[in-house]
């Protein structure tokens, strides 16, 4: 499980935490790997049900900037202590 850091700014705090689980599935160097992973795997990710999630995850993506993107920070649970 991933949480989200609550130092975070507006731009990660618009993602979901489920948003959040799927994006620290892919590579996240940049916005545009991230976003090209997702679509690559788009086709595995609809017969496993999460369509609707990756889409909503890839338009909240397009919706901020690259320094938006950068300035997320994705913690996992197991660098909190809580996994």
């Amino acid at each position: 499980m991933i949480i989200l850091d609550s130092r975070n700014t507006a731009p990660a705090q618009q993602f979901s935490i489920d948003e959040m689980n799927l994006m620290c599935i892919f590579p996240r160097a940049t916005k545009t790997i991230l976003k090209q992973a997702i679509l690559t795997a788009m086709p595995w990710l609809e017969k496993s049900g999460l369509s609707p999630l990756s889409r909503n995850t890839l338009y909240k993506l397009s919706q901020i900037t690259d320094e938006q993107f950068t300035s997320i920070q994705f913690i996992s649970v197991y660098d909190t202590g809580y996994g």
